[in-house]
């Protein structure tokens, strides 16, 4: 009788084998019980870790069964072994598989070895599934599961076969869990040990990630790495490469995803969470590229080489008012952080432009920096998706663009100014903010686009618009026509607008770059955008031809149209444009349907205090009407009317009797109730 031992073990990473060292002979049974006998009711290593054990007729039966191999913990609360003439059958109940307890620690190289022999990597020793030609079938019951690092992974009622000459295969129902990830298997996975080697296996079968579709997968383990490829199904493939580490002297873990047109919808809402909240649509979008991951959450890197987004798709209010379709778009770049500090860059290619951005944070610092590279300036307009142009799309431009923005944020300034929940105008800002963009310098229209009539502006012009109702109308801007007012019967209106709106109205090029900066540092205090920096010709602009969204797309639009209205239009014709197209409540356009609405009177009879009230609701002119629609007004809304009066008399708009009869008569706002 050949000499042959019974022995628990449970294989993890989808091997799943619960026999160890095969069975010869099935008298190997007796033999396993006499060396229970010898220490019954313990978990001595030298008894097989067995609590308890009883062989009869029908097989062996152990409770309790536990081993420890390889740095992993395999315990099963019940397991029946059954010989037959088709070889032996393994039932595993309650079994459970976790990181060993007393793992042996990895040792040092002795100190007269050579540092390049110890560095080395070592042959890896090969073991076999050889049985001596008896099948080994197991079967185990209920779930195997393995948590590490957040992710928790399970397999469903697998069994595994050895076929007594070195081969074997597996089943099982994979299901994977944890930090943001979930994915399971559609049907059951097919494993194979490759060459009989129970060290290398390769799975296959069809998963669906996060709710995604269904997807032929192949899963191939080694002691060195762990590989897994998707197919989307058309073509496309994602492989994931994980090297395994080996002992204390191991890399950094690390991941590496290499995508080929791989389809993004196969991936369901994996990592998506955060793109859902924009809208976006990923169900036409492909991915190309490497990107390469190292480390942990506290240390590590990530990095993007030749990266190509293809087709995604984003519908969000912030971004436009339609749906933006973006073409190829070009993503390179890495990041390292330790700890609180973050090091990276970044750089974005699309239809021809490219701009970069450069990131440092740490905890006394935050420095950005971004660089648009040189491009002509017409590639600049068509580096934008149509949804984001639809008014500039036609410009045609020449000359030559680049530019540059950089950003220091002084963290302990910046908590002090928090901490004081405001920043005075003549306090210093918690940083420096330096912006070079030579646009109105280096760019030359040639030809406007043909919605983008300016030469109308300066006769009767017809604007047409959609009111908030929904309702398309049309205001003709001459005089003479219902509504309109011209510059000189409304002075005190200009003026007011000009204190509480734009005070270098009369200067600027269509841009206060000094405002733009404050409103800057306001909101970043704030940690909210509660302060603009538009001017009378940027609202003039969105008013004329762009509507009321706040999106970025009309932001850009704007600033490119404000300088063409500023380069071809006088700035007296802009700010009686102005007062005839601004929205001052619900419905209500115009200074002097604003004047009818809350005074009763017409603009040019308005007095200053009540001039400056229509000019404060411009930044929002369908809550303040709807806030003041008893005709009364709080104590602060009133010294805030009072302190503009005074500004105007300062400035020279209004005379001293003007000023003192602004603060003591009563506004006199009508009761729209």
């Amino acid at each position: 009788m050949r000499r042959s031992v019974v022995s628990a073990a449970i294989t993890a990473a989808g091997a799943l084998a619960l026999v160890g060292p095969a069975v010869a002979e099935w008298s190997a049974l007796q033999q396993l019980r006499e060396g229970l006998s010898r220490c019954p009711g313990t978990q001595d290593d030298a008894c097989g870790g067995l609590a308890r054990a009883d062989v009869d007729v029908g097989g062996l039966r152990m409770w309790h069964a536990w081993r420890e191999h390889a740095g992993l913990r395999l315990e099963a609360e019940r397991v029946t072994i059954i010989g037959g003439a088709d070889g032996i059958a393994v039932d595993a109940h309650g079994v459970q598989l976790s990181r060993a307890t007393n793992a042996a620690p990895v040792t040092s190289p002795k100190s007269d070895t050579p540092a390049s022999e110890a560095d080395a990597p070592q042959a890896p020793r090969r073991r076999s599934l050889q049985t001596h030609g008896i099948p080994v079938h197991l079967q185990v019951h209920g779930d195997i599961e393995w948590s590490r690092g957040g992710i928790t992974v399970t397999a469903s009622q697998p069994w595994v076969r050895l076929d007594g000459h070195g081969g074997a295969e597996a089943h099982f129902t994979p299901t994977v869990r944890g930090r943001g990830l979930q994915a399971h298997g559609e049907t059951e996975w097919d494993a194979r040990a490759l060459d009989g080697d129970p060290r290398h296996w390769q799975a296959r079968g069809r998963v669906a990630l996060a709710s995604g579709p269904s997807v032929p997968a192949a899963l191939t383990l080694s002691p060195e790495h762990v590989d897994l490829q998707l197919d989307d199904g058309d073509g496309g493939q994602l492989i994931v490469h994980a090297p395994l580490p080996r002992g204390a002297r191991s890399a950094p873990p690390s991941v590496e995803v290499i995508a080929s047109r791989f389809s993004l919808s196969a991936l369901g809402g994996l990592g998506a969470r955060t793109l859902a909240r924009w809208g976006s649509d990923l169900q036409q979008a492909t991915l190309d590229g490497t990107i390469t991951f190292e480390g942990a959450i506290d240390a590590g890197t990530v990095g993007l080489e030749h990266v190509v987004l293809d087709g995604l798709v984003v519908d969000h209010p912030k971004l436009a008012r339609d749906a933006v379709h973006f073409d190829a778009l070009n993503i390179d770049g890495h990041a390292s952080w330790n700890g609180p500090h973050l090091d990276g860059e970044l750089v974005l290619g699309h239809r021809g432009a490219a701009a970069s951005m450069t990131a440092n944070f740490g905890p006394r610092a935050l420095d950005l920096e971004a660089l648009l590279a040189p491009l002509p300036c017409a590639d600049l307009v068509g580096a934008f998706p149509d949804a984001m142009a639809e008014m500039v799309a036609g410009t045609r431009l020449t000359g030559q663009i680049e530019g540059r923005a950089q950003l220091h944020v002084d963290r302990e300034a910046l908590a002090q100014a928090r901490a004081l929940d405001r920043r005075p105008s003549d306090a210093p800002a918690p940083g420096s903010l330096d912006v070079e963009f030579p646009f109105l310098e280096r760019c030359t229209v040639i030809a406007d686009d043909p919605r983008l009539d300016l030469p109308a502006l300066s006769g009767p012009y017809r604007h047409n618009f959609v009111d908030d109702r929904g309702q398309a109308r049309t205001r003709v801007m001459a005089p003479g026509a219902p509504g309109y007012v011209s510059l000189t019967t409304v002075p005190r209106l200009s003026r007011a607008f000009i204190t509480l709106e734009d005070r270098r109205f009369w200067s600027h090029d269509g841009f206060d770059r000094e405002q733009i900066v404050n409103a800057f540092w306001h909101n970043l205090v704030k940690g909210r955008v509660s302060r603009g920096a538009s001017t009378i010709s940027q609202q003039a602009t969105r008013n004329l031809w762009l509507g009321v969204d706040r999106s970025w797309a009309r932001k850009l639009q704007e600033a490119l149209l404000t300088a063409r209205l500023e380069s071809s239009t006088n700035k007296s014709r802009i700010m009686e444009l102005y007062l005839n197209v601004i929205e001052l409540g619900p419905g209500t356009h115009g200074v002097d349907e604003a004047a009818q609405l809350y005074f009763g009177k017409p603009a040019r009879a308005l007095t200053p205090l009540q001039a400056v009230h229509i000019a404060a609701l411009a930044p929002a002119p369908r809550r303040f009407a709807a806030e003041f629609a008893d005709g009364r007004v709080d104590a602060e809304w009133l010294d805030m009317l009072r302190a503009a009066v005074r500004r105007m008399y300062r400035a020279g708009f209004i005379s001293r009797a003007q000023m003192l009869a602004g603060q003591r008569e009563d506004l006199g706002l009508l009761d729209r109730r």
